[in-house]
């Protein structure tokens, strides 16, 4: 039986937290995430449910649960929209996180990160602007329920509904493995930057598709 999606239109207290956990092991040792973090795992969770906050708040979150708890979830905000724009997406965590960075990693937050990817997808999708598109900012599954379907399942659930509107999908990923895996989905390849991290020393890719 295929994995069920579901749309969590008004998370709860107790859901928020079981996706931030979920998010926080999938992505314990993601290189982007470390970035973003400057390195500091203690401020990978804080950053995290931030996410889920402001995710919860503007945009859209979707999940597939099995064992009676969320083991896959995916980001994604419409058009219009977009991760940590507002204030009030911001107050929900994402200010006390960028308080507590290095003075290198909030100048990358600042004047690096959004400036370098936003510039290459804009680049790639000229004349047409990212904030036209639906665009995803995480996905991912717990250890133990991937490779049966679940991600594929939220991926697709999404791609449909969206189709049948016409709308525009996007996302980047940071890993070839995983720019792979939404391209045998259905995805296009559009495009691969660099992006350096807070120090200048390390280094990842960006994928677009």
């Amino acid at each position: 039986m295929s994995p069920l999606v579901q749309q969590l239109e008004t998370p709860s207290p107790a859901q928020i937290e079981e996706i931030t956990n979920v998010a926080t092991r999938a992505f314990e040792n993601d290189e982007s995430i470390i970035m973003m973090t400057g390195g500091n795992k203690d401020l990978q969770r804080p950053l995290i449910k931030a996410m889920v906050h402001a995710t919860a708040l503007d945009g859209e979150i979707h999940i597939v649960s099995a064992d009676n708890r969320i083991v896959s979830y995916c980001f994604w905000f419409p058009p219009g929209k977009d991760l940590f724009e507002t204030e009030e997406q911001r107050a929900l965590g994402y200010n006390d996180f960028f308080n507590k960075l290095s003075p290198e990693a909030q100048d990358w937050w600042t004047n690096k990160y959004i400036q370098t990817v936003g510039k290459f997808i804009e680049d790639i999708l000229k004349p047409r602007h990212y904030k036209e598109s639906w665009y995803a900012y995480f996905i991912a599954t717990e250890l133990e329920y991937r490779r049966q379907g679940n991600a594929t399942a939220l991926l697709k659930h999404v791609m449909e509904k969206l189709a049948k509107k016409g709308e525009f999908l996007a996302l980047c990923a940071g890993v070839k493995e995983n720019s792979d895996f939404y391209q045998k989905v259905g995805f296009e390849l559009r495009g691969v930057t660099q992006l350096k991290g807070p120090t200048g020393d390390e280094e990842i890719p960006v994928y677009f598709l």
